[in-house]
C-alpha cells in the first residue's frame, strides 16, 4: 500500500508511506499535532500591536464530545477589551483578528460595545468553554474583586504574589511534557542536513492550583 490516510477523532490528517499490505494488525499511535487554532485578537496600543487574547472559544464547530455527540455551538461571544490597553491610531481603533493556523471562522457581525459602569467596578463578559446554558446577562459587574490571601502549586510553590494582579507574571510552576526528537531536513544547497533538533510536545504536565481566601466565597455576590 503506497498511502494509507488517517483521519483522527479532532479533525487532523495524518498519511503513513509504503505500508505492507500483508494481514497483520498495525498500531498507529496519534501525533500530538495542532491543525486548527482559535483566532488570536491584537490591539494597538500606541506603540504597536500587542496580543490581547484569543478568540470565538466558545463557539468549535464539530467537536467530538462522545460517539455521535458534539460540543454544543455558541453563535455570539463577547470579549473583554479593557481600555487601558487600546490607543487611537489616525483617529481610529486598530483591533485585528489573526489566524495563525488553518482554521475557518465564520464570522457574520462584529460590533464594539461601550460598558458605562460605576466607578470602583470592573466588567467581566460570560463568555467561556463548556456546555452549559447561556447565562442569563451577558456579564457581571463587579466591586472588590479579591486576590487570594495565599495561592499554592501542586508542586508546592508559592504563586500568591504572581496572581495578586494582571501585571504579566505568571504562575509557570508546572513543566511541559517530554520533547520529542525530530530530524532536521536541509534548508538549501549550502545548509547542512541529517541534524537533529528538540521540539516540545505542547502539552503541560498534570498540574493544579489552591487558592485560600480570607472570606467565605459563599457570602460575596460579585454581581451588580
Amino acid at each position: 500500500m503506497e498511502i494509507l490516510r488517517l483521519e483522527w477523532t479532532n479533525g487532523f490528517i495524518e498519511n503513513k508511506l509504503k505500508i505492507d499490505a500483508a494481514p497483520t494488525v498495525y498500531p498507529f499511535k496519534e501525533s500530538e499535532r495542532i491543525s486548527g487554532s482559535c483566532p488570536n485578537l491584537f490591539v494597538w496600543n500606541g506603540e504597536r500591536f500587542e496580543y490581547l487574547t484569543d478568540a470565538f472559544i466558545s463557539g468549535p464547530m464539530g467537536v467530538p464530545l462522545d460517539r455521535g455527540i458534539y460540543f454544543p455551538v455558541k453563535d455570539r461571544e463577547l470579549i473583554l477589551i479593557p481600555g487601558d490597553r487600546v490607543r487611537l491610531r489616525d483617529g481610529r481603533l486598530d483591533i485585528r483578528f489573526i489566524e495563525e493556523l488553518h482554521e475557518t471562522v465564520f464570522l457574520d457581525r462584529a460590533r464594539l460595545l461601550v460598558v458605562d459602569h460605576p466607578e470602583g467596578t470592573e466588567v467581566l463578559p460570560h463568555s467561556r468553554l463548556a456546555p452549559v446554558p447561556a447565562p442569563a446577562e451577558p456579564f457581571y459587574i463587579a466591586r472588590d474583586l479579591l486576590a487570594p490571601a495565599r495561592a499554592r502549586g501542586s508542586d508546592g510553590s508559592d504563586l500568591t504574589v504572581a496572581l495578586a494582579r494582571v501585571d504579566g507574571v505568571h504562575a509557570d510552576f508546572f513543566h511541559a511534557l517530554p520533547t520529542r526528537r525530530i530530524r532536521r531536513a536541509p534548508l538549501d544547497r549550502a545548509g547542512a542536513s541529517g541534524g537533529r533538533r528538540s521540539r516540545g510536545s505542547g502539552c503541560p504536565s498534570g498540574h493544579g492550583l489552591v487558592l485560600l481566601f480570607r472570606v467565605h466565597l459563599d457570602d460575596c455576590t460579585g454581581t451588580g
